[in-house]
């Protein structure tokens, strides 16, 4: 490397191709810790969303490799954006409409769409194409890196989105019609108590899921390693993604999913399930990309992204004390029924 590139760039040291080592920019050697992360939170809300940065921050593709790939530990922090984001016009839906929860859930689907780009979906629908028309790895790849859609790809975002839809509407009913919430406020003013708090439970839902399915791409990009000449825009996030800074994204989305349910009546049953559902889900997404492909790409990732979101909506969705509830009186029946016959 010449000397002019040396005064702007510091080799780091990966077991990746020299073409493809990351590089660290001057400016980030000579800034503190806190500039550090606050650009490569930045450089995550660039590339995630529309929102627009700060001038100085840099845009050139060389080192935009470098702080994306350390963005990859603020994506659960991403997801906080988005979903307050689609929230604000759930809650603008609602109160328009009150009675036509279908409009509200849509609403809701069609901001963050707006704000991310359709990006996720993108991804999903590719993976759909190339995971549905595909047989081999190669013809797999090679139908993903096609832009136009397909039926598969089609098949997968309208199921997706009507998955997603119609589980917003039935978080709706289970929280919004909840009557324990309105018994259980204050004295003065209990109904907008209870309408204030079962909305704050559902925007707390929204900010769940979409944390947990940013989340899930930060699991995928540092477990598995890149497809070789997969032309997708998570490559460069593969480049120096650690397990600390994997450790650091669960850290954080632990915390944010903690306050965000928070309100939520059986919340340590709820943190439980949300937790056991993404994780497998991820892993299973994971496993399944790799042993197909040998490793993931972008596209997957943003389709893992969209599944795991969806898991979460019907996740919270289900009374599990109920459920826990009727498999323990279920097996106490047929143990006693089991029981008899030996008796008998």
């Amino acid at each position: 490397m010449g000397d002019a590139a040396n005064e702007n760039t510091t080799a780091v040291k990966q077991d990746v191709p020299a073409e493809a080592q990351p590089v660290i920019p001057k400016e980030a050697v000579s800034s503190s810790f806190f500039v550090q992360e606050l650009t490569a939170f930045y450089y995550g809300v660039m590339f995630f969303t529309r929102i627009s940065v700060p001038k100085w921050v840099n845009h050139s593709h060389g080192f935009s490799k470098y702080w994306m790939s350390l963005s990859t530990v603020y994506y659960p922090a991403i997801g906080i954006i988005v979903g307050l984001f689609g929230s604000f016009f759930f809650c603008v839906a609602y109160y328009m409409l009150p009675h036509s929860p279908i409009i509200p859930a849509i609403a809701f689907t069609a901001a963050t769409i707006r704000l991310t780009g359709g990006f996720h979906e993108d991804g999903l629908a590719d993976m759909g194409d190339g995971f549905g028309g595909g047989w081999k790895r190669e013809s797999v790849l090679r139908i993903m890196r096609d832009s136009a859609i397909g039926t598969f790809g089609a098949l997968a975002l309208i199921l997706t989105l009507t998955t997603k839809i119609g589980a917003i509407v039935n978080l709706q009913q289970v929280i919004m019609l909840n009557p324990e919430l309105i018994s259980s406020g204050p004295a003065k003013f209990p109904l907008l108590y209870a309408h204030l708090h079962k909305l704050s439970q559902l925007v707390g839902t929204f900010v769940t899921a979409h944390a947990f399915g940013r989340w899930s791409c930060t699991y995928l990009l540092q477990k598995y390693k890149y497809v070789e000449n997969a032309s997708a825009a998570g490559k460069e996030f593969l480049l120096s993604v650690t397990p600390m800074r994997l450790a650091m994204a669960s850290l954080m989305n632990f915390v944010i999913v903690g306050i965000s349910l928070s309100t939520h009546e059986n919340f340590v049953v709820q943190m439980i399930m949300v937790w056991v559902v993404a994780v497998w889900l991820t892993v299973y997404m994971g496993r399944y990309i790799n042993r197909i492909l040998g490793g993931v790409i972008g596209d997957c990732c943003g389709a893992t992204n969209q599944i795991v979101e969806c898991a979460m909506y019907l996740t919270l969705g289900v009374n599990w004390v109920r459920v826990f509830g009727d498999f323990a009186t279920l097996y106490l029946m047929l143990r006693e029924v089991v029981q008899g016959l030996i008796r008998g």
